[in-house]
């Protein structure tokens, strides 16, 4: 046993290391990705579980997490941690339970599972570093080196090492071979070192002003660049400085006679020459009674006298002499006499120019108008503006402003900038509450008891699965209003001091429950889905962790967010296949959630029109609460304002309102057998063409609901019966009208349509199946007035295509949607009054047993966007099976006899939630017959285990191909292991590599 010093010593890190072949089932409990590290010195007072570092493994440096904190270690001999990545821990112990349960539930790798709490774009992976070897630069070793060695010596002169993606950006041709022969030569060597995060916090250089004042600023802004002749305008612009002389001005700027002269040119100053002026030494009476006694012989002395003594100051000598007449003889008598006395006057100067104006004069001759102007807008913008913003609207450059800096004006700094995917975004119009209906008052009792009174000062729930799940599950039909009752649970748990997730199963719904959430709670909402770029992820993550957003609404990974007061989780359309993840950790963001539940408190709340069999199942049997809101609301006849409160009240009687019960759009079911023997080939039966006439005519909207894209679904040689398949997958693949190509939906393949068979040569090709391209041809040649809108795979490629789509069609933009299976979820369409199903049999014969239900629910969704607005609506559902009982249980909008069927159905099979099943699949690129001996392998291997184990309930079913035997060129084998507890079979099994486990899952195709 290592045993250091006292404290904790040791880490327990999960590592960023890709599982070895034998140590998967370890790793899958959650203990075979860590291992132990010394804590140095530094980093005792600082590392904390949760926390990010890089460690040593083997001859690289890798990613960790630290999960645990330990006295002891019983590695005998442990390494170091490297470094400690962030100053604060990424992960709560609430993330490293919830992982480690993943990790244990789904037979994913710890690591993989810790790895889905993490802020996107952050470290992770391996780099591989060049750094300069011990051989010399000698000319000898340069010769033979071919030209990319020379570029990449270039790019580390002067470094201690650079990157592949360095070597990558600079463009250097033949990177590889240069590197190659760089380390033959002993120039360079490799080493792998952790690569950095990907994404780093967007900051925003900013000014703040630290002098204000005119004054301040002019002061400064002379220091800063001293001009003699703008030091003049400056003297001769201050409110005191009347007429100042020109031995003053000298005096006060050091001008010289030649810049005087300058300025006098340019006009901005005029400069008057020396003068002599006179001054009565008497009062006006006196110098009357003198002019009329002693000067009575001497008029023009006497007119001189009274010239200047009712002059309000001294006047000019020549000028007043000259204009009465006077001799110079007659004023030298006067001043012998002491009536007049001269004054002598310097040259003075007069500035042209005053106020504003002045100024601007100054800063052009000391070349700071730009400096001036920044200040300016500063000033104006509260003493603090963005650089950017100040270059855009001043002639400020950088330069400018680092001046402004060093004359201690302003101080440069920066701050972080919010990528904030609502910034802009519309948003519902705030109002009050609509009142409840009685049956969502009867559904508001009982959740608000759940939600409870106290509040998260009360006290911070303690970590532990011990804890009992709260799940409600809320059954309500569509248009019965169960987006009023998460957000009256939102509104409660933020009084709380609480926070909220909200789980939408497609992108398609965010942007529509987007904007009605953040309407309601304004500036406290984030977005988080996977068409967000990563800078606008990490931002939404870390405004979250931080406590600045209160309420996040996304798909299936945001119920990872890190909100630290988390008090509820909604999950609308809870039966969403989308909630299950393809990939490693093969999670189901229900499970998750109520795991994430337990753990922090919070209640979790499942909404469906309908529910999956398994959380109705649990409902049933008492495990969830179940809510009921089994009538559609029309229109609320009275609108009564929801008294204005902090806290969320029980409805009380005068809070229900009285509405206008809806009803369930009525559902007709054309049988496509008999459109055929009536001698209809086209895509619309003769009902569904009426019903669009009608609706058309009528100015309403019209959903046609098909779940495939393309134009064609498969391609066949009439003579041959060839069908064009992909050669990587060996599916058949969609003919796309738009793109000009035959595409394969699960590689993406793409080849130009045959102009013959490539099996027989056969210029009869012939195009079978339909797809929304192919509905939307039929729809423009049958409709050619009709404004067509298609919302499938193919039309939402780029970024904010699906609120566009969504938007145009809101707005009436649009007289028919065509879409796929996005358009048929929890969107609110009040101008539909038809939906047109083209064919309901799409996944219904799958072999898979969900198939059933999974078609149930989806014409049931879709057929709900019909008649939620007090026009009404209908549904016409096209279908070769019209007997089928989903297809009749949807068409009655029957959940409750689907459900006591298929239930039925499942405990005679033992399918969940009779039973679990964990899914294997082999995926290799060798062939069928080798890939179908490594599944029997399996197999009976397990076979085995449940004979040495004792484990009479437990099976396994197969192997058998895949439904889709070969992907991207793989074969692919799977079986499947039935028992009430799989993982007692499973914990320790390892199968082997090319083997994925998938627990609980949704589909087997």
């Amino acid at each position: 046993m290592n045993d250091r010093a006292v404290g904790w010593p040791f880490a327990e890190v999960a590592v960023d290391v890709p599982l070895r072949a034998g140590t998967g089932a370890a790793a899958r409990r959650g203990a075979g990705d860590t291992f132990d590290y010394g804590v140095p010195p530094d980093l005792a007072d600082r590392l904390r579980p949760g926390h990010l570092v890089r460690v040593p493994f083997g001859r690289r440096q890798v990613l960790g997490i630290v999960v645990a904190l330990r006295a002891t270690s019983l590695v005998e001999r442990t390494r170091d941690i490297a470094e400690q990545l962030e100053d604060e821990p990424a992960l709560r112990p609430t993330d490293i339970a919830l992982a480690r349960w993943m990790s244990t539930y789904y037979l994913a790798p710890f690591f993989d599972c810790l790895r889905c709490f993490l802020p996107p774009g952050g470290p992770g992976g391996q780099v591989r570093h060049l750094v300069r070897g011990e051989a010399p630069l000698e000319t000898e070793r340069l010769r033979g080196l071919p030209d990319a060695a020379h570029a990449i010596l270039g790019l580390l002169a002067g470094e201690p090492d650079v990157d592949e993606d360095a070597i990558a950006r600079a463009g250097i041709p033949r990177a590889v071979d240069g590197i190659e022969a760089l380390q033959a030569a002993g120039l360079v060597r490799v080493e792998m070192r952790l690569r950095r995060a990907r994404v780093k916090p967007r900051r925003r250089q900013l000014a703040i002003a630290k002098k204000g004042s005119e004054a301040e600023i002019d002061a400064a802004l002379r220091a800063l660049r001293p001009n003699r002749k703008a030091d003049a305008i400056a003297f001769l612009r201050q409110p005191d400085r009347v007429l100042p002389s020109l031995e003053a001005l000298r005096a006060a700027t050091g001008l010289r006679p030649a810049e005087i002269k300058a300025l006098e040119a340019a006009g901005l100053v005029v400069v008057g020459a020396a003068e002599t002026r006179l001054e009565c030494r008497l009062t006006p009476e006196q110098a009357r009674a003198l002019a009329d006694g002693e000067l009575k012989a001497e008029p023009a002395a006497g007119r001189l006298l009274m010239h200047v003594a009712r002059a309000e100051g001294p006047v000019e000598r020549e000028r007043s002499l000259s204009a009465l007449g006077v001799g110079a003889d007659l004023l030298e008598g006067l001043l012998a006499a002491g009536h007049l006395r001269e004054i002598a006057l310097p040259s003075s100067v007069l500035l042209t120019a005053r106020g504003g104006r002045a100024r601007e004069l100054e800063m052009a001759l000391r070349r700071t108008t730009a400096h001036a102007e920044a200040m300016a807008f500063l000033a104006a913008s509260g003493g603090v503006a963005a650089l950017s913003a100040i270059r855009s609207q001043t002639p400020a450059q950088t330069r400018h402003l680092r001046e402004l800096a060093d004359a201690g004006l302003i101080e440069l700094g920066d701050e972080q900038v919010w990528r904030d995917p609502l910034a802009g975004a519309s948003q519902d119009a705030t109002g009050p509450a609509p009142p409840l209906t009685e049956d969502q008052g009867r559904a508001w009792s009982v959740l608000r008891a759940h939600l409870g009174q106290g509040s998260w000062a009360a006290g911070r729930p303690r970590v532990s699965f011990a804890a009992h799940p709260d799940v409600c599950l809320l059954h309500g039909v569509t248009g019965s209003g169960k987006t009023e009752l998460y957000l009256r649970a939102i509104e409660h748990s933020l009084f709380q001091g609480r926070q909220a997730i909200v789980l939408v199963p497609e992108i398609a719904l965010t942007p529509q429950t987007v904007r009605r959430f953040a309407g309601r709670f304004p500036g406290r909402v984030g977005v988080w889905h996977s068409e967000l770029s990563e800078g606008e992820r990490l931002d939404t993550w870390e405004r979250a962790r931080r406590g600045y957003l209160d309420v996040i609404v996304g798909s299936r990974s945001a119920v990872f967010a890190p909100l630290p007061r988390l008090g509820l989780i909604v999950l609308d359309e809870s039966h969403g296949e989308a909630y299950k993840q393809a990939r490693s950790p093969r999670y189901h963001a229900r499970d998750l959630a109520i795991r994430r539940g337990a753990l922090t408190g919070a209640l979790v709340l499942l909404g469906s029109a309908t529910p999956a069999i398994e959380s109705y199942f649990e409902a049933q049997r008492g495990s969830y609460t179940l809510l009921e809101l089994p009538r559609r609301v029309a229109t609320r006849r009275s609108a009564e304002p929801r008294a204005a409160a902090d806290s969320v009240p029980p409805p009380s009687p005068a809070a229900i309102a009285p509405v206008d019960w809806g009803e369930m759009p009525p559902v007709r079911i054309v049988d496509l057998r008999a459109e055929l023997k009536a001698g209809n080939r086209s895509i619309f039966s003769h009902a569904l063409q009426t019903a669009l006439d009608e609706t058309l005519a009528a100015g309403g909207q019209a959903i046609l609901f098909l779940n495939r894209r393309g134009s064609a679904t498969f391609v066949l040689c009439r003579d041959c019966g060839e069908v064009l398949a992909c050669p990587r997958c060996a599916s058949p693949l969609t003919q796309h009208r738009v793109a000009s190509a035959l595409v394969c939906h699960h590689c993406n393949h793409r080849q130009a349509p045959p102009m013959m068979c490539p099996a027989c040569g056969s210029a009869r090709i012939r195009y079978f199946g339909a797809g929304t391209e192919q509905v939307e041809s039929a729809a423009r040649e049958r409709f050619p007035e009709a404004r067509l809108l298609r919302w499938d795979a193919d039309t939402t490629g780029r970024k904010g295509a699906h609120e566009a789509i969504l938007a145009r069609f809101v707005s009436g933009g649009a007289d028919i949607l065509i879409g796929t299976q996005m358009i048929a979820k929890g969107l609110d369409l009040p101008r539909v009054t038809l939906v047109g199903v083209i064919s309901a049999d799409t996944g219904l014969h799958f072999p898979d047993f969900r198939s059933a239900e999974r078609s149930f629910q989806l014409l049931s969704q879709v057929a709900g966007r019909a008649g939620r607005s007090e026009r009404g609506g209908q549904v016409i559902l096209q279908t070769y099976a019209p007997e089928h009982p989903a297809i009749l249980a949807a068409a009655a909008h029957d959940y409750a006899g689907f459900y006591a069927r298929e239930i039925a159905f499942r405990q005679a099979q033992g399918y969940p939630p009779f039973g679990r099943l964990v899914r294997l699949i082999h995926v290799t690129e060798h062939g069928d017959r080798a890939a179908g001996r490594e599944a029997a392998r399996v197999a009976d291997a397990l076979r085995a285990r449940i004979e040495a184990l004792g484990l009479a309930e437990a099976r396994v079913i197969g192997p058998a191909p895949a439904f889709f035997a070969q992907v991207r060129g793989r074969r692919r084998w799977h079986l499947l292991v039935q028992a009430r507890d799989p993982h007692a079979l499973l914990a320790d099994f390892e199968p082997g590599p090319g083997w994925r486990i998938d627990v609980d899952p949704i589909d087997l195709l």
